[in-house]
């Protein structure tokens, strides 16, 4: 949404809400939202007002035609319902007129002089958030108007920001943070997720101790309240470097994808290795992912983490030896039918063309055990189980190498590396199934070994695809 039509879309809402006040018809949280919409921008209150007197008008013309007399104690017989309705509507506007008035004068300024002083400038509106989520946006709870200056809380659940240009941010509560300019958020304390499209750059997340910009990327930014900070790069690359850096100009450095930096009270950069950025995105990451796909459920034992650009083999591998949720394609349309062999039913499945398809690839290598000299095994035996339930339902398993081989192309991420070896495949004791009572769930009892892995793909899609 650009911000011209973002503007207008803000008048639209002043208009409809002012209409229903004028009408009797505007409910509690109704008036709360006019309130806050009129205390954004001062030429909101002016079109507020404009609007309660062309109101008042237009009601005072159409009563124009049924002149009855109402009789008054007075020597003067001239009142009409006509006029006592021009005397009310010109009262309620004047009282109108004196509120506006007095709440420009309190807040320094002078009333609808639009033109000297410097309005509010909205950058963005609330997305989608978590059923549990609780935030305020200066003190005025689930705010859905974001613009420079404010303070955001999220309290507990997450919450979407989506800019009008195009950026998106989540946050994580307990979160903290402000708005000092459109490209710039200031984090107090909590986790922040940006992601920034190829053309936009030089948006940054500034802690108490770390300042992160970005370079057409995708990072997460934690602040703890002591201080202590961390970056971890999800996709492309930043620039990170601490305050006391930022402060004396110093050039910044570049953390690429995959890669993770934190800061601490030595007020110095230091870079973790990659395990720790695993851990990171098995937890903090995987829950904004869960959050970001929409998945309804998803077992404590299944990480839904991203691999762009990676090579997915058995070096993928999680230390914790969860199974990993990858997200592939989304919402692609078959040009063409396509052909699969459902590993559930080992029969081949026809997906017609011009059905929109997403896909997920369910990904089990545990972790590596250390071999000693002239150890010959194939590693030890590892076993893990979990669900998943989908916001689509199911319409193909595929679990055997050519299968997955076939459509890694056309399903799988870009610049990604698919292991091409016998091991990819589904082993004879590995289950995978469609629930039967649940179509979009998916149930899991992987088996394999530390030197090997498991692979599927999971191919969503409308009901009437299958």
């Amino acid at each position: 949404m650009t911000d011209s039509s973002l503007m207008l879309a803000m008048d639209e809402r002043v208009i409809t809400l002012t209409e229903m006040a004028c009408n009797g018809t505007l409910d509690a949280e109704g008036y709360i939202q006019l309130d806050e919409l009129l205390s954004l921008d001062r030429s909101y209150k002016k079109l507020y007002l404009e609007y309660v007197l062309l109101h008042a008008e237009l009601h005072s013309m159409a009563n124009d035609s049924t002149p009855e007399i109402v009789k008054f104690r007075s020597r003067k017989k001239f009142f009409t319902k006509k006029r006592v309705s021009e005397m009310l509507f010109g009262l309620s506007a004047c009282l109108v007129l004196m509120v506006v008035v007095f709440d420009s004068f309190r807040s320094g300024g002078m009333p609808f002089q639009t033109d000297s002083l410097e309005p509010e400038m909205i950058i963005g509106t609330t997305g989608q958030h978590s059923v549990d989520a609780i935030w305020q946006v200066n003190d005025t709870p689930n705010a859905t108007i974001i613009s420079v200056g404010k303070n955001v809380v999220v309290d507990q659940g997450l919450v979407e920001i989506k800019y009008s240009n195009g950026m998106n941010v989540v946050a994580m509560g307990p979160c903290s943070f402000s708005i000092p300019s459109a490209d710039r958020i200031e984090l107090k304390s909590g986790i922040v997720r940006a992601t920034m499209k190829q053309k936009l750059e030089k948006f940054s997340v500034v802690t108490k101790m770390l300042e992160v910009v970005d370079l057409g990327t995708q990072f997460f930014v934690q602040a703890h309240p002591n201080g202590d900070a961390t970056a971890v790069v999800t996709e492309g690359r930043c620039g990170v470097r601490t305050v006391s850096q930022m402060r004396r100009n110093e050039p910044l450095k570049s953390l690429f994808v995959g890669c993770g930096v934190r800061v601490d009270h030595d007020d110095e950069l230091k870079f973790v290795d990659g395990g720790t950025t695993r851990a990171f995105l098995e937890s903090i990451g995987s829950e904004v992912l869960e959050f970001e796909m929409k998945l309804r459920s998803v077992s404590p034992m299944i990480r839904v983490v991203n691999c762009t650009p990676t090579n997915l083999d058995e070096k993928f591998r999680s230390k914790s030896n969860r199974i990993y949720l990858i997200p592939e394609k989304q919402d692609l349309v078959l040009n063409e039918p396509l052909v699969v062999k459902n590993h559930q039913t080992n029969q081949d499945i026809t997906l017609p063309a011009g059905v929109a398809l997403s896909s997920y690839l369910v990904h089990f290598a545990p972790a590596s055990t250390p071999k000693k000299a002239g150890d010959n095994f194939d590693g030890i035996q590892m076993k893990a189980s979990g669900s998943v339930v989908f916001d689509q339902p199911v319409l193909a398993l595929i679990g055997d190498l050519p299968g997955m081989m076939q459509t890694d192309n056309l399903l799988g991420n870009a610049n990604t590396g698919y292991a091409t070896g016998p091991e990819r495949s589904m082993d004879y004791d590995d289950r995978v199934n469609i629930s039967d009572i649940e179509l979009n769930r998916v149930d899991l009892m992987l088996n394999t070994h530390t030197e090997r892995l498991d692979q599927v793909r999971i191919i969503l899609g409308p009901k009437a695809a299958n």
